[in-house]
């Protein structure tokens, strides 16, 4: 059987950006972590010789279902103001903040999707809708004015509908996300592995 383990890649910064500035390097796709379906990857995408600045675009993956959901993050070294030891501690917390936020977006659209019958959008709002969720005043008052004016009203007061419509929607959400106990196979051996060297 084989087992799956984290495997981490130690990336010489100084070197990456050098290369790169030689034209030797740039663009090129480094992975700092992968373990079974997650990946952390990096690429230097930007340098500012003026003020001797690398931008670094860090891309969490996550392969579920076929599907591959990505989240990403850009950090900056500052090679003047930052020593590696403080550019390496920064890019840690990056990759955490990274994770955590890419978890949340995919229980988030999980939930979403879960409820999306209760889910209601202003372009689908009817004058019978409109009525139900109380606002019957204002829209015999908007239905008195003409043209544009009338119908930016419209839409402006559809806009409220549907938000006093979606609170059951927003709270079904919120409880799943609340009770949500997903494992994402990798991100807590990543996190794991982040905070044994930090």
């Amino acid at each position: 059987m084989n087992e799956i383990t984290l495997k981490t890649e130690k990336i010489d910064w100084l070197k990456l950006i050098d290369l790169a500035l030689k034209r030797k390097d740039w663009g090129k796709k480094h992975t700092l972590y992968h373990y079974g379906t997650t990946s952390v990857t990096c690429v230097m995408k930007e340098f500012n010789f003026e003020n001797s600045t690398a931008w670094f675009r860090l891309t969490a993956l996550h392969l579920t279902d076929g599907e591959t959901s990505e989240n990403s993050t850009f950090v900056r070294y500052a090679l003047n103001n930052f020593s590696l030891e403080d550019f390496k501690i920064h890019l840690g917390k990056k990759i955490t903040s990274l994770l955590k936020e890419t978890k949340d977006y995919f229980v988030s659209t999980k939930a979403k999707l879960k409820y999306k019958q209760l889910r209601h959008y202003s372009f689908q709002t009817s004058k019978e809708q409109i009525i139900k969720a109380g606002f019957q005043e204002e829209l015999n008052a908007i239905n008195e004015l003409d043209g544009s004016l009338k119908d930016d009203c419209i839409d402006l007061l559809k806009d409220r509908v549907v938000d006093e419509l979606n609170k059951e929607f927003k709270k079904q959400v919120a409880e799943y996300i609340k009770k949500d106990d997903t494992i994402i196979l990798g991100f807590d051996s990543i996190l794991e592995e982040l905070r044994g060297e930090q």
